[in-house]
């Protein structure tokens, strides 16, 4: 069974209505039970603010936790979403009801931790970027068709025309990747996924890559630079590189946590 948590830093999204309030309420739950607690307004969260913390809770949706990726793997903290959101496949889902019995639980150590991993993007000055979703790489500008020739392991996949491309995690799978047309993937299964965005040639579909995979990406000559963005938020350089980083995150779950029974619930599935 897990320690017990002493420390718990809340991120909280003041854009959601209810995330203030939910908030507060769980913190003075965790002080009542002699716990400490760090409120973190201010998003992102600032270089450091997470040191000393046993867990990091935010309060708000995917696009919330998705935020601190970067500093929680600093920090190496795990990290547990309340969700305020409307679909919430990172986040918890507790009941009103059951929402401070269900954190108590995860106080006094009952819970589950399932380890996911993450992408690596490093760009051509070593600029180097953590993606828990995905790598997203758009036509600059987006009105025109792009012309993007992969590579993996130096070795030619082919040249795929369309708006882009998604390099998911198993995690990001449910997220654009879905929406695309790719795979639905288990998120402890140790692949990466390729999915082009609007292909333009009907030979071009969602490759599923071992995480062993380094991928390269040569521009489209005729074009600015391609628009690369990490969970949602501009990467902002030249890319030479996207591969499976070498650090996890670990994401804290009820103690009944099921990935099927997320998807049936989600997607309406099944």
């Amino acid at each position: 069974m897990p320690e017990p948590i002493q420390t718990v830093a809340f991120v909280v999204n003041t854009q959601k209505p209810r995330a203030p309030l939910i908030a507060r309420r769980l913190s003075d739950l965790a002080r009542s039970c002699g716990r400490r607690c760090v409120m973190l307004e201010q998003y992102p969260i600032l270089p450091g603010k997470l040191a000393g913390a046993d867990l990091c809770c935010t309060i708000g949706g995917d696009g919330t936790l998705l935020g601190v990726v970067p500093e929680v793997v600093r920090a190496r903290v795990p990290v547990m979403g309340i969700n305020t959101g409307n679909l919430g496949f990172l986040t918890t889902d507790y009941e009103e009801s059951a929402l401070c019995e269900g954190f108590l639980e995860v106080l006094e150590g009952r819970y589950y931790k399932e380890s996911r991993a993450l992408l690596c993007c490093k760009s051509v000055k070593g600029k180097r970027g953590l993606a828990l979703n995905d790598v997203v790489i758009r036509c600059s500008p987006t009105f025109r068709l792009g012309h993007f020739e992969v590579f993996a392991d130096g070795k030619a996949l082919g040249i795929i025309d369309g708006d882009g491309l998604i390099i998911s995690t198993p995690t990001g799978s449910t997220a654009y990747n879905l929406s695309a047309g790719g795979p639905l993937v288990h998120p402890q299964a140790q692949v990466m996924i390729l999915t082009p965005i609007c292909s333009h040639r009907l030979a071009n579909r969602s490759l599923v890559l071992p995480p062993s995979t380094c991928l390269t990406i040569c521009e489209d000559k005729e074009s600015s630079s391609p628009k690369i963005s990490l969970d949602g938020k501009p990467f902002g350089q030249k890319f030479s590189s996207v591969s499976v980083a070498s650090e996890t995150i670990d994401l804290i779950c009820a103690p009944n946590y099921d990935y099927f029974s997320l998807l049936r619930h989600k997607l309406n599935r099944f």
